[in-house]
């Protein structure tokens, strides 16, 4: 048995379910940003103030898009989710066909798109800090070197 055997159960009519998950995120990423260089570079409209009156703290689009825990990053999210649920069936497939070599793979691979997606949606490496690590070093150099680090 080959990849090429688990291959058609990536199709969606004819076509690689990633090249249209990619073609549709890169629509999106650059619909995201074709909008933050109208509002916040061009503002178009007098689109600008239309975001100022939502958030004085934060006047332009970019943090509404960008940030931590904004739009974009919950798409990263979706995109580590579905890459994580994916690789697992690949796994599962090729655990299934016999390719041991194959299995390997696609398991260190889903191990780590699930490790990506759970430090990036829990914020483990925050946590971590502030709860175990900032206690003990105090906020000094070292313990910003230690938080980097970390």
């Amino acid at each position: 048995m080959t990849l090429q055997s688990i291959q058609p159960i990536l199709r969606l009519n004819g076509r690689l379910i990633p090249n249209l998950a990619l073609f549709a995120l890169l629509l999106l990423l650059l619909t995201a940003w074709i909008a933050v260089v109208m509002v916040d570079m061009v503002n178009l409209a007098d689109s600008q103030q239309a975001v100022m009156r939502r958030s004085l703290t934060y006047p332009f689009l970019w943090y509404h898009l960008f940030s931590e825990g904004r739009a974009v990053e919950m798409l990263q999210w979706l995109c580590l989710g579905l890459a994580s649920i994916a690789t697992l069936h690949l796994l599962v497939q090729s655990r299934r066909l016999g390719l041991d070599t194959h299995r390997r793979i696609y398991f260190f691979l889903f191990a780590g798109l699930f490790l990506m997606l759970a430090e990036d949606s829990l914020n483990i490496r925050h946590i971590v800090y502030s709860d175990y690590l900032a206690p003990v070093l105090g906020n000094g150099l070292e313990a910003k070197l230690l938080r980097t680090g970390w």
